[in-house]
């Protein structure tokens, strides 16, 4: 089947999935206004306080944006996991919206605010601080782990989570028990789609 037939077959499943991301992310967004107005508790992290925090935002960006890059070169050829790996994203939101209700944090005290350089040139919005548990940038990684079916390219994505939570661990913007989570967050979302939605997307031919 043509690329051009394949797109033709899952349009409604894409746009489906669009909508779903979108709907989801603007809540979030939302959300995550009523999470920083809100007290929290701090954690002792003993691994924190072994070091002082490093500024490692641009490499942080760095690893995800290359990463999304080359996740969306390599699955944009197979609509119905990009179609999947958008729902997991969506049910990921979800889930990280609910254990951040439930759990009130306040940020490590010697953070390192992580701003997103691009987002930042057109925007000057709220800092995030108390957005904790679990770590969206490595959850994040880690599905687009899951997403890609090439095993350099999820070698490399592996490794990039891996950096990406050691990154956020370093620069203080999250508790080590937040990047622990982030992949089981990841996983169970993945799971929880191609349950859901089940078939071709959930990689049975």
């Amino acid at each position: 089947m043509t690329l051009k037939n394949k797109y033709k077959d899952n349009l409604p499943n894409l746009i489906f999935s669009f909508i779903l991301v979108l709907i989801v992310s603007l809540s979030f967004s939302r959300f995550l206004m009523f999470v920083e107005s809100r007290p929290g508790s701090l954690l002792a992290d003993p691994v924190l306080a072994l070091f002082e925090p490093i500024d490692l935002t641009y490499y942080t960006f760095g690893i995800l944006y290359g990463a999304l890059i080359m996740a969306i070169l390599s699955v944009v050829k197979d609509p119905a996991s990009l179609a999947l790996a958008m729902k997991a994203y969506a049910i990921m939101l979800l889930i990280r919206a609910v254990l951040m209700y439930v759990t009130p944090l306040e940020a490590p005290e010697k953070l390192i605010v992580l701003e997103d350089p691009f987002v930042k040139l057109f925007s000057d919005g709220v800092a995030l601080r108390r957005d904790l548990f679990f770590s969206g940038h490595t959850s994040t990684m880690f599905l687009l782990f899951l997403t890609v079916k090439s095993k350099l390219l999820k070698a490399l994505l592996l490794m990039g989570t891996v950096a990406v939570g050691a990154c956020v661990i370093l620069q203080h913007v999250h508790y080590c028990v937040d990047v622990a989570v982030a992949p089981l967050a990841a996983f169970a979302a993945w799971k929880i789609a191609g349950k859901i939605w089940g078939g071709k997307e959930n990689g049975k031919k």
